[in-house]
């Protein structure tokens, strides 16, 4: 779902940090290598602070040595700059345990180890207060010269993401939607730690949506609890546009999205480097009511995978992409204000394994915001009509704008460990497990000339600035 990102090279940097890698310092002479054993403090603490980490509560550290690397050898560096933990526990790797102890208020210290790699986990504690917290493993290098280290375990929570799209191109309602257009959500939900026996017990991703929405389904194998719904999709692209501030107009950036008009949900797990769209039937089912509600359930078959990317992987994820329709007529969610028709909302929530000893379920939830306009404000002018359903003013040469998340959409920075924002709108198609792109997928286009006119006008106006203080500053020296 996107990674965290001295002795280990750049390559190595990018495969260590994301699974917290402490590098070593340089390497002296092989005659220092007969010193003391080393030692590794660990804090679970400074990552969240006082408050919070009370009811996270303390934890088993373990140190796990990563065998036939020896840091104080070329080759050993060699090794370190290749190194790919997630990629050895997928192969089924087994690190011996040469270290244990238990956090007293949130700190520990691993004494006697000798200089080498280890591979640092942190446990479930079963009396926690906050279940929706685990911490990343990380990895230390002791070498001679650095055997003593401090770390601090980035802490993962299971929570959500929430992003929304939309295709008003107008500078001002660019996170808007007009009535009779089309509006996607984007959801990435994280993964909890699986229980002892490797498994992940539930995973269930619900969503209700506010007055104002027609939900865009064409699958009817899904199971419909009341009126059968009545929008049908059209395959349609749109081209969206990032949104920036003002002064961001100015610089070559700006780049801009085509986007696939969905015909049905599509659900991704991605993880340890590998991702996959599952399928309905096999890998989830649907239940549904209405145009208000819809839950996901995630089959045993798609969370043991889910589990074992997580395993690998702190940072797996399931992402939902959710196609709905603003109604032609309202009320759209909230009441009118000023030019604000309405406002349409998607809840979602995630309800999956806690982290104590029950694995008692925890949910977590976010809401995604959509202001409804007029289409006139909605769109520019383009001299043509606007077609009605196709949501981006009439054909995709005009760009649009992505809705933003509203206040609510992603969970306070304070709360580390929830999934990169955005993490798959990358300007370009990742291969489905079919190695083709897929639909569900965003296929970046050429950014504009309007930052180049920009930076050329501000180069211009400096120069002239600069002749007239000359000339004034010349005619001062004549005077005096």
């Amino acid at each position: 779902m996107r990674r965290n990102r001295g002795l280990l090279s750049a390559a190595a940097l990018a495969v260590a940090v994301s699974l917290g890698v402490i590098p070593a310092s340089p390497v002296p002479a092989p005659q220092a290598a007969a010193q003391a054993a080393g030692v590794i403090q660990v804090n679970l603490k400074d990552a969240v602070g006082p408050e919070w980490f009370d009811y996270i509560g303390d934890r088993t550290v373990t140190a796990q040595r990563i065998e036939g690397i020896d840091p104080n050898t070329a080759e050993g560096q060699q090794q370190l700059t290749s190194l790919d933990v997630p990629q050895l526990l997928r192969d089924g790797a087994v690190f011996p345990e040469v270290a244990r102890a238990t956090t007293t208020d949130g700190t520990a210290t691993l004494t006697e180890l000798p200089a080498g790699v280890y591979y640092i986990t942190v446990a479930d504690n079963p009396e926690t207060k906050d279940a929706r917290v685990s911490y990343a493993p990380s990895v230390v290098v002791l070498a001679p010269g650095t055997m003593s280290r401090s770390i601090s375990p980035k802490p993962q929570q299971v929570g959500m993401y929430a992003q929304s799209y939309t295709a008003c191109n107008s500078p001002t309602w660019k996170d808007a939607a007009a009535p009779n257009t089309y509006v996607e959500y984007d959801f990435t939900a994280t993964a909890p730690n699986p229980r002892t026996d490797g498994t992940i017990g539930i995973y269930e991703i619900s969503f209700d949506f506010s007055p104002g929405h027609t939900m865009q389904w064409k699958d009817t194998q899904a199971q419909a609890a009341g009126a059968p719904l009545a929008f049908t999709a059209v395959s349609d692209t749109v081209v969206v546009q990032a949104q920036t501030r003002w002064w961001q107009w100015l610089l070559p950036s700006r780049t801009e999205e085509t986007v696939v008009k969905l015909e049905a949900p599509t659900l991704v797990i991605r993880g340890a480097a590998q991702s996959r769209e599952l399928v309905q039937g096999k890998d989830y089912t649907v239940v549904r009511k209405d145009n208000t509600t819809a839950v996901f359930t995630l089959t045993e078959t798609a969370r043991a995978e889910l589990a074992r990317l997580r395993i690998t992987d702190p940072k797996a994820a399931v992402e939902v992409r959710v196609p709905a329709h603003a109604n032609a007529t309202g009320p759209w969610g909230t009441v009118a204000r000023g030019e604000v028709l309405g406002t349409l909302e998607a809840q979602v929530t995630l309800r999956t394994d806690g982290m104590d000893a029950e694995r008692a379920a925890v949910t977590a939830s976010t809401t995604a915001h959509v202001n409804v306009v007029s289409r006139a404000a909605c769109f520019l002018p383009t001299g043509g009509e606007v077609n009605p359903g196709g949501g981006s003013g009439g054909d995709s040469a005009t760009p649009g704008k992505p809705g933003t998340p509203g206040a609510s959409g992603q969970a306070p920075a304070a709360q580390p460990g929830q999934p990169d924002a955005n993490p798959h709108h990358t300007g370009g198609a990742a291969p489905n497990s079919t190695g083709e792109k897929s639909h569900a997928e965003r296929a970046g286009l050429a950014s504009t000339g309007a930052g180049v006119i920009g930076l050329t006008g501000i180069a211009l106006l400096l120069i002239l600035v600069g002749i007239i203080l000359r000339r004034r500053k010349n005619e001062e020296d004549q005077a005096s």
